[in-house]
């Protein structure tokens, strides 16, 4: 931004503000040449209107100065109207071309900043459910090794049964069972006929 500033003088006349940029007018001031007790009127028009609003009234000795907040640009083609004995000094800023540039290019920076961060959060939530695919993967992979020891575990057992079956059948190859248990009865039979017979040779 630029300062700015004028003088107004009273008159019929009003005055025009050849504007080539936005201009912004922050305080109007008296500028006391010779006392009068008049006071002095700020009006102002735009456009071919004509129409006169007035935005500060000022006093010698009482209100000699007054902010103000009125922006312009060329499209309004302003004009400044003043009643009284007294001048009057405006001042206020302009706005430079190269700050409105800086303004779009900090507005574009701006959304470049968004559009890549946004763009971070996204690949980082891809990145994310891949590792928890990864992750079901690889646990989906233990608990099929898992399986595959049980089963391994399993067919050792039952290949030891099967084992264990087939000795036994060879041990007792060509032998019959009930010749066993025959023979077993005659033993016992045996047994008890000693018993009983010394039995009775105590009683006598």
């Amino acid at each position: 931004m630029a300062f700015w500033g004028l003088e107004i003088k009273p008159g019929k006349n009003p005055t025009p503000l050849n504007l080539e940029r936005r201009l912004v007018i922050k305080q109007a001031a008296l500028s006391v040449s010779k006392s009068s007790p008049e006071p002095v009127v700020l009006s102002v028009s735009v456009g071919k209107n004509g129409q006169q609003y007035v935005v500060c009234r000022l006093h010698e000795g009482k209100v000699e100065h007054c902010p103000l907040e009125l922006p312009f640009t060329p499209e309004d083609q302003p004009m400044l109207h003043l009643k009284g004995a007294h001048a009057v000094h405006l001042t206020g800023f302009l706005e430079m071309e190269d700050e409105e540039e800086l303004e779009e290019d900090e507005g574009m920076a701006d959304a470049t900043a968004t559009k890549v961060a946004a763009g971070r959060q996204a690949n980082g939530g891809g990145a994310m459910e891949e590792e928890d695919s990864e992750d079901d993967d690889s646990f989906e992979e233990g608990e099929e090794e898992e399986g595959e020891e049980e089963d391994e575990d399993s067919l050792d057992g039952e290949d030891l049964a099967a084992d264990i079956a087939a000795k036994r059948a060879k041990l007792f190859e060509g032998v019959d069972m009930k010749d066993l248990v025959g023979d077993d009865e005659d033993d016992n039979f045996g047994e008890e006929g000693d018993e009983s017979e010394s039995d009775e040779g105590e009683e006598e």
